[in-house]
């Protein structure tokens, strides 16, 4: 199998393990009628990769993988609450569903919607709520410096979904660590 006929085979399952409303696409973790009818922003973090890479490449399927990043980052933008936060999952409708705190979401939904940003960006591709997408990147930031960063020892708390215990390792450690650090360096542009 060719790359390209990979990438269109990830994008095809993705497609039948989501459902679009209204412009946003509710990526689940498995099919719609399966075990895990929920979308955690977590997958969605680890989808939203793929999508940028794609869209930024020269692969015949990189239109259709910005039009999933485009719609997959509308919904995470939707179900964000007012605050910055984003929980565990949601269901279709946007529900927030989740049974379990895990702080890293918040640097996950911020993720996904600064890396559409920045592909949209590069692309030179208009983004109509340009604003309103980048004011909650950094209502996340601001939702997880006020909640779970500790600035007397530079560390963000959280409890990974891998151990359900809180880590305390160098400046932040595992697939968040850098969206947490980026969210430090931000402190100077959030209110």
């Amino acid at each position: 199998m060719d790359y390209e006929s990979g990438i269109t085979e990830h994008l095809d399952v993705i497609d039948l393990c989501s459902i679009l409303t209204d412009g946003r696409r509710a990526l689940l973790a498995s099919f719609p009628n399966a075990r895990y009818p929920y979308v955690y922003p977590r997958d969605v973090w680890a989808a939203v990769r793929l999508f940028s890479e794609v869209a930024l490449s020269d692969l015949p399927s990189s239109e259709r993988a910005f039009t999933l990043l485009r719609e997959v980052a509308a919904f995470i933008a939707f179900v964000q609450r007012e605050d910055g936060h984003w929980g565990q999952r949601y269901e279709v409708s946007g529900d927030d569903k989740s049974i379990y705190r895990q702080e890293d979401n918040v640097a996950h939904g911020g993720a996904a919607l600064a890396t559409y940003l920045l592909t949209a960006n590069t692309l030179g591709r208009e983004v109509p709520d340009w604003e309103e997408l980048l004011e909650r990147v950094l209502r996340g930031a601001q939702y997880a410096l006020k909640n779970y960063y500790r600035p007397e020892i530079h560390l963000f708390y959280s409890t990974p979904q891998s151990t359900n215990r809180p880590w305390k390792r160098g400046t932040a450690s595992g697939s968040t660590s850098p969206i947490y650090n980026s969210f430090i360096s931000w402190r100077s542009w959030i209110k």
